[in-house]
């Protein structure tokens, strides 16, 4: 994670909006928060730990400045995912809800720059998707990122079971104490309910074997044997209940033909009867297909007649709606003839107006035109003293831009300048620092040439110091180290010298630029000034106004001009007037000349359809005649109906009678003298059906067995598979109760806090001697820190015998080793590092050893923040962010970037 900017407003004691820029406030990796005791520095870490938690370290929630009711911070800030930097910005907004009481009113978090993507808007999931993108709770985070005061040295002064318990909640080996043993009892619980289901199921088949196997299979192969009998029994009956079904069957068949016989005969009579109806003798097909031929006429020339009544109906209100019509136009053309008479009137009285109009307009014609050539000078000359203004004008605008923008690039310069002047102090400052590294570097190299030289010793040959062939006591590096950090040292401060002669080289052609566009805008707006001539606007909008005042003063003296204009309007009107009367009366006889010729066009149409109407009545009359002469006044349809019925029972007779005769005597040779009744085929049908029900329960009660003893086989297989099931459960659950004591007491969270306990505290250890030049380190006895001092024989001490100097070097250290362990189960890399106490209680050696060690952290990529008013430090950090304290009833703190 790396901060970008961050913004304050109405938080302790900052009042008005105040915005920090990181980036430049952590270019030179090392950088301090400085002001008075009370300013706020300790409020930014405060807002930064707001902004992303909506919490404080300090465990109060009355933060928001007492002069103001609302607050707001903005955190930007960047997290590194594989080889890109992802933005994001977090953002929340307080409210007063009491004396002491304040309430979120917005939580918003926000992914990507260019368009940026809302992630969470509401409290809680801010909170959740903080922690997930940054790797870190809360307390984690001022733990390891930020330490407020108070929280310094409180790891390093934790008694046993207190350090215990802190490391179990910010390394959350919870998970191996309490959680795991809750996890392995509902474990247990599960197991042992698994355990318990396995027997009850067992016990649900009660006391299967396969002795009860056994019987109930020979149960069903005797089952299956009466049901074979049963099966044969039902054979036997059902095919003598099929004979006699068929005798029964052939008798029934032989009634039927006997009835038929009589039907046919029947039928014989209703020919006979018809024939008689229609005057016919001795009836045969032929005349009756004649007959119905002849129906079949009439029929169709009666359909015919009914078409032919209603297109005649057609006829006659065709003709009545065009006598309509007829009279409708009649009316109309007498309406016409008004309506042209009235029209002529109007043309001629619009003529006469007209001819009255043209003798006056003709004498006022020279006058106008006179008065009208002068009203047009003057209407010239006031539009050319407007255009003269106008352009005037925009040029002015013009002149007066390009000076804003010569004015603006002026500033830029001004401000081009002082970045240079900064710019050009911090390249000094930078070769006097190289300077001095380069002298302490020397210094060092000088202290140990013996063991430069004493490396390039080889056996057996000379030194080139003493002329020995024999180095029994080779010298030591005994400040390798330090030569190390010096010439590290030397190399950063290179790099920002060659950074810094960038800057300057960048800023001087940025002036350049600056002074070439400056010196063309001066030219534009010189170029432009002699276009105007050395003419005022004021003097430009006098000639106008004067023009204007003329042109009005020539308009008034024209009233005669008007009056010819009026009767110019009138003339114009007249004759208006006059193509409008002939216009209608075009119209009128437009329309007389249509009406006309459609009152031709119905009489003509009229005649046709008379015509028509005479011509389908001689026909209708015809059809008549035709029909009676073919039924003989009959209703045609009637006697068609019943001559196809009495055809069709001639056809049919010799037939039908024939068939009937044949089917009796086939039915009589199969009966061959056999014979049954209604009472024997009924007593029958009664045994089969007894037989049937017999079998079909033998049947249901074998199946029943059948489905009895398959169920059984499968209860004997699933009994034995609970068994192994079951003891397979009790294995897991034995295992899981060796767990369960193994978790008591917290044994193993203890182990695993000891374990994380001995890898902080040698880290630590490393850490501590290299701050203070090897003199102290840090062990690990009975659990329990102790300082061990190698300048005074390795004697070991307790913490509390520690001085202010000596235990803020050692909480630093641990708090360092702290830091460290915690981020490397953080998923984002985290490149800041606040400090926020304890360089008052260091001397001016300690603080030196200090800032050396911080300088190199912040070498590494890792930016260290330092909070604090100690003048010795201020005067070691090459960039500040200096708070001001508040002024009560003015303002709130404020912010500044020095360096």
């Amino acid at each position: 994670m790396r901060p970008i900017s961050l913004k304050i407003k109405g938080i302790n004691s900052f009042c008005e909006e105040q915005t920090i820029n990181f980036e430049k406030l952590t270019k030179d990796g090392v950088f301090g928060i400085v002001g008075d005791t009370g300013s706020g520095k300790s409020t930014v870490l405060d807002a930064m730990t707001i902004a992303l938690y909506g919490n404080l370290s300090r465990d109060t929630n009355e933060f928001i400045n007492k002069e103001c009711d609302t607050a707001f911070v903005m955190l930007d800030f960047c997290v590194s995912e594989g080889e890109n930097e992802i933005f994001y910005r977090a953002e929340r907004a307080f409210k007063r809800t009491g004396s002491k009481e304040c309430t979120a009113v917005t939580a918003r978090l926000s992914k990507g720059k260019e368009n940026p993507q809302i992630i969470a808007d509401k409290t809680k999931e801010m909170n959740k998707a903080v922690e997930k993108i940054i790797g870190l709770s809360f307390g984690d985070f001022t733990r390891t990122v930020v330490l407020p005061q108070g929280k310094f040295s409180e790891f390093l002064n934790l008694r046993g079971a207190e350090r215990r318990s802190m490391l179990e909640r910010i390394f959350d080996l919870e998970k191996y104490g309490s959680l795991l043993a809750q996890k392995l009892k509902s474990e247990k619980a599960e197991v042992n309910g698994q355990l318990n289901s396995v027997n009850s199921k067992i016990e649900v088949y009660g006391d299967i074997s396969e002795e009860i196997y056994i019987q109930k299979e020979k149960e069903l192969k005797f089952s299956r044997e009466e049901l074979e009998k049963i099966s044969e029994e039902l054979a036997s009956v059902k095919k003598k209940a099929e004979e006699t079904e068929n005798i029964f069957s052939i008798i029934n068949k032989i009634k039927e033909c006997e009835s038929e016989l009589k039907e046919i005969e029947n039928g014989k009579k209703s020919i006979d009867d018809f024939a008689e109806k229609i005057g016919m003798d001795f009836p045969d097909r032929e005349k009756l297909s004649e007959a119905v031929s002849s129906f079949k006429r009439a029929v169709e020339i009666t359909e015919e007649n009914e078409k032919t009544k209603l297109e005649r109906k057609k006829i006659y209100d065709r003709l009545n709606n065009e006598k309509k019509l007829n009279e409708t136009l009649e009316s109309r053309k007498k309406d016409i003839s008004v309506r042209k008479t009235k029209a002529a009137e109007e043309v001629e009285r619009a003529v006469k107006i007209k001819e009255l109009l043209a003798n006056e307009r003709r004498e006022d014609i020279d006058e106008l035109i006179k008065g009208g050539d002068r009203l047009k000078e003057k209407i010239e000359a006031v539009h050319a003293a407007k255009d003269n203004f106008n352009n005037s004008r925009k040029l002015y605008m013009e002149i007066n831009a390009v000076t804003e923008q010569i004015e603006a690039e002026n500033k830029k310069v001004q401000n081009l300048n002082d970045s240079l002047q900064n710019a050009e102090s911090k390249r000094t400052r930078l070769n006097e620092e190289i300077e001095k590294a380069e002298k302490a570097g020397e210094y060092i190299r000088e202290r140990n040439m013996a063991a430069i030289l004493a490396e390039k010793l080889e056996s057996g040959k000379k030194c080139p110091v003493c002329g020995s062939t024999e180095h029994p006591e080779i010298a030591k590096s005994i400040e390798k180290e330090l030569m190390d950090s010096c010439e590290k040292e030397l190399m950063v401060l290179k790099k920002k010298t060659e950074e810094a002669d960038r800057e300057i080289n960048k800023i001087k052609s940025e002036i350049s630029a600056s002074a070439k566009l400056i010196s063309v805008k001066n030219a534009d707006r010189d170029l432009k000034i002699k276009e105007t001539g050395g003419i005022s606007l004021k003097e430009l909008r006098d000639a106008y106004d004067k023009e204007v005042s003329e042109y009005t003063k020539e308009e008034k003296l024209s009233e005669e001009r008007k009056k010819a204009s009026e009767k110019e309007r009138k003339y114009a009107e007249a004759e208006k007037n006059e193509r409008l009367a002939r216009a209608t009366l075009d119209k009128v006889y437009e329309e007389e000349k249509k009406n006309d010729k459609e009152i031709f066009e119905i009489i003509s149409q009229i005649k046709v359809s008379e015509k028509e109407v005479e011509n389908i009545q001689s026909i209708y009359l015809k059809n008549i005649e035709e029909i009676k002469r073919l039924t003989g006044g009959m209703s045609p349809h009637g006697l068609l109906e019943e001559a196809e019925k009495v055809l069709e029972l001639a056809k049919t007779y010799s037939r039908r009678k024939n068939l009937a005769e044949d089917n009796m005597k086939k039915y009589n040779d199969e009966l061959s003298g056999r014979y049954t009744n209604e009472s024997e085929l009924i007593e029958l049908r009664r045994i089969l059906k007894e037989t049937e029900l017999r079998k079909d329960e033998k049947s249901n009660e074998t199946a029943v067995r059948e489905k009895e003893l398959e169920q059984i086989k499968e209860n004997i297989a699933t009994v034995k598979e609970l068994r192994k099931t079951q003891k397979e459960v009790q294995k897991k659950s034995d295992m899981l109760t060796e767990l369960s004591k193994l978790t008591e007491g917290n044994r193993f969270v203890e182990y695993m806090a000891e374990n994380q306990l001995e890898y902080i505290a040698e880290d630590a250890s490393v850490r501590l001697k290299n701050i203070s030049g090897g003199r102290y380190a840090l062990e690990l006895f009975d659990g329990e820190f102790i300082i061990r001092d190698d300048f005074c024989g390795g004697i070991r001490r307790k913490p509390s015998t520690l001085s202010g100097g000596e235990t803020f070097l050692t909480s630093f250290s641990l708090a360092l080793a702290l830091s460290s362990r915690i981020q490397m189960k953080n998923s984002a890399s985290l490149n800041f590092f606040f400090l926020d106490e304890g360089f008052g209680t260091l001397d001016k050696n300690t603080i030196d050893v200090v800032m050396k060690y911080l300088e190199r952290l912040s070498g590494g990529g890792m930016s260290v923040g330092i909070i604090t008013h100690v003048e010795e430090v201020k005067e070691r950090l090459p960039v500040r962010l200096v708070v001001e304290a508040a002024v009560p009833g003015e303002h709130g703190s404020r912010v500044s970037i020095r360096g």
